[in-house]
């Protein structure tokens, strides 16, 4: 919905992703862009989970293995946060064993952010 809220304003999809990539260029402080990810990368692995996972599960993004990790609320078991974790190379069962905390930098922010709204707008959300 905030990803519509901003094709709006800036009038069509095209001049949303237009001034996200011209924004991804400067340098500037984005509050818990580490956070963010992990929800950008909940969208982008949704052929994985189809929106529903108990376990972690693996995903590549950028050539980079990372282990996610969907948590819910236990009351209405409702999406609360993705953890995301490097992959050790190896698996338990068919479920990936996470390393340490992945360490998310500004760049891997924009380049999650630009594809997702590209999958959105493909899908027909945008």
């Amino acid at each position: 919905m905030q990803l519509k809220l901003l094709r709006d304003f800036f009038g069509d999809y095209h001049n949303m992703k237009k001034t996200i990539e011209l924004s991804s260029l400067k340098t500037e402080f984005i509050n818990n862009f580490q956070w963010r990810f992990g929800d950008l990368l909940y969208l982008l692995s949704h052929s994985i989970h189809n929106f529903y996972s108990e376990k972690p599960f693996l995903f590549t993004f950028q050539n980079i293995p990372i282990v996610l990790e969907v948590k819910r609320r236990f009351s209405d078991e409702k999406f609360e946060s993705v953890n995301l974790y490097t992959w050790t190379n190896e698996m338990e069962g068919s479920v990936p064993i996470p390393g340490n905390l992945l360490v998310v930098n500004e760049e891997m922010f924009w380049a999650a952010l630009i594809e997702t709204i590209e999958l959105l707008h493909r899908k027909g959300f945008l």
